[in-house]
């Protein structure tokens, strides 16, 4: 569980400050031989990645539409990065809760 939490948390921090699609793109082809190459089941992994790469609440860089939300509400980037605390902690927990039973790694 501790690689897949790594890899989620990887992709995570890089998709603050890049497009998450660009980070999905990315992680979605290093997971797999990451995973392959510890013995691990390659779905988990990618989802991992996917998943991680869309958790982008703490950061308006993250989305496009993040950006144009953040400009237009006049919010600080310090009021933006609280409030997407409660639903990036949320994302984390639920994955790690919910992946490693629906798709064991080994």
């Amino acid at each position: 569980i501790m690689i897949l939490l790594a890899l989620y948390l990887i992709c995570m921090i890089c998709t603050q400050f890049l497009q998450n699609s660009a980070v999905s793109s990315i992680f979605r082809l290093l997971a797999p031989v990451i995973a392959i190459g510890g013995g691990y089941n390659p779905v988990p992994m990618m989802l991992a990645a996917s998943m991680g790469a869309l958790n982008g609440y703490l950061l308006p860089t993250a989305t496009a539409a993040g950006t144009i939300c953040f400009v237009e509400s006049g919010m600080t980037t310090k009021q933006w990065f609280k409030n997407g605390v409660f639903y990036t902690v949320l994302q984390i927990v639920l994955f790690i809760l919910w992946v490693p039973f629906i798709f064991p790694l080994k």
